[in-house]
């Protein structure tokens, strides 16, 4: 019979973990731990802005991450102001307003669609003051994240020649937008590839309006790339209608420009070397399935 306390004719228990392997253990649960929290996508988060004015929606977007939704209530409000003041929509992020979606346009593959109305009992409704001639209000950002969105506004604007919106980034989205505005360039695509204009309604009472207005930098830009036309290297400008006049595209300095299944009002345009800055012309421009109600093409 052993002695209490005895332990040493029983031998060592084979359950018992060696004090070698208690790290090794610890690391590999650490690890399957993190590979399951991983494997879980994060949760989306909505953000409501407390009203629709500019300095809300940006605090609402500064909180936000990306994958998260910003909603704009229902209301009237002045963005812009002195000093250039933008509403930045940055990468992943989507900003979209509150409608009723009181306005159909049709498309020339018969398609319709619903943009907002302009009354801001039921509507978001955005009036952009002191624009910038080529600085847009609203910027939307493109980026690593799919880049940002804006949508499902009703936006006006009192500024002769300038700019509304800029799209900056690979990826930036403006889309059912309900525009009013006297003059261009309205929408800015600068510097980017892979951006998207859609399902958007624009009004223009300008002859000399330049609607869509795009410009790569770099001085030698998409020169240095191989032509790849019918490729998603480019920004588009689909499902959109354009009433009243003006030019509905612009395309200059190395830029690519796809304008396809638009009920257009005025012409679409490339420029040449002479006439940009930088000394480049257009990298190309694309355009099918759009029809025309008249003016220039």
């Amino acid at each position: 019979m052993l002695e209490r306390g005895t332990r040493a004719a029983l031998g060592p228990r084979s359950s018992s973990p060696s004090i070698e392997n208690a790290p090794v253990k610890k690391f590999l649960s650490s690890l399957l731990v993190g590979l399951y929290l991983l494997a879980i996508p994060a949760r989306a988060t909505i953000w409501t802005a407390p009203t629709a004015a500019q300095s809300d929606v940006q605090t609402s977007i500064n909180g936000a991450s990306p994958g998260d939704t910003v909603i704009i209530p229902v209301g009237a409000a002045t963005y812009g102001g002195t000093g250039g003041t933008l509403l930045d929509v940055r990468d992943g992020i989507t900003v979209t307003g509150t409608s009723d979606n009181s306005v159909t346009g049709t498309l020339p593959n018969g398609t319709t669609f619903t943009v907002p109305g302009s009354n801001p009992a039921t509507n978001t409704v955005i009036t952009l003051v002191n624009c910038g001639t080529y600085s847009g209000v609203i910027w939307v950002q493109g980026g690593i994240h799919g880049g940002g969105t804006f949508k499902n506004c009703y936006v006006n604007e009192n500024n002769t020649g300038a700019c509304a919106f800029t799209m900056n980034g690979n990826g930036a989205h403006v889309s059912h937008i309900n525009y009013s505005g006297p003059d261009g360039p309205l929408f800015y695509f600068t510097g980017v590839n892979q951006s998207l204009l859609d399902y958007t309604y624009i009004y223009t009472n300008s002859p000399g309006a330049e609607i869509l207005w795009g410009r790569y930098m770099p001085e030698a830009g998409n020169w240095q790339t191989a032509d790849d036309p019918g490729t998603n290297d480019s920004n588009y400008v689909e499902n959109c209608q354009f009433v009243g006049s003006g030019t509905t595209c612009n395309s200059n300095s190395s830029m690519k420009i796809v304008v396809r299944n638009c009920s257009l009002a005025g012409k679409i345009d490339i420029h040449g070397v002479d006439s940009n800055y930088p000394p480049r012309s257009g990298r190309y421009l694309e355009a099918y399935w759009n029809s025309w109600r008249g003016g220039m093409y």
